[in-house]
């Protein structure tokens, strides 16, 4: 089944990023999308472990979670792109400096291709 990957790999998610990040998530639940939420690098435990959110989006995690969609760790990150239908990412702008867009096909059989599509500015599965 297709599926929007959701990936946190920032570790603050007390910012307007990260509630808009959960907002979005929730409005694809509504939808009757299915999403999968996962968290990689900085971003481990960070929605997971008591996170600090903002109002709001404490009120976005716990709608998610009533959807029972909660995050969980990212393995076997390069596969869960390939079966995802859509890839939304919230990471720390900081780390966009090595490249500004990649493609999947690109970086997937690349030893470090995940974590370059991770830090990209953006990326495309074509």
């Amino acid at each position: 089944m297709k599926h929007v990957l959701a990936i946190v790999a920032v570790s603050r998610v007390d910012t307007g990023e990260a509630t808009e990040f959960l907002r979005v998530l929730v409005a694809l639940c509504a939808c009757a999308i299915p999403v999968e939420l996962i968290e990689v690098g900085s971003g481990t435990g960070a929605l997971s472990d008591d996170p600090a959110l903002t109002e709001d989006g404490e009120r976005y995690l716990k709608a998610l979670a009533a959807n029972r969609i909660v995050p969980t760790p990212g393995t076997d990150l390069a596969a869960r792109i390939e079966a995802a239908s859509d890839v939304l990412r919230l990471i720390d702008p900081s780390t966009a400096a090595d490249a500004a867009f990649v493609r999947w096909t690109e970086v997937r059989d690349d030893t470090n291709g995940v974590e370059r599509a991770l830090a990209a500015g953006a990326f495309v599965r074509s």
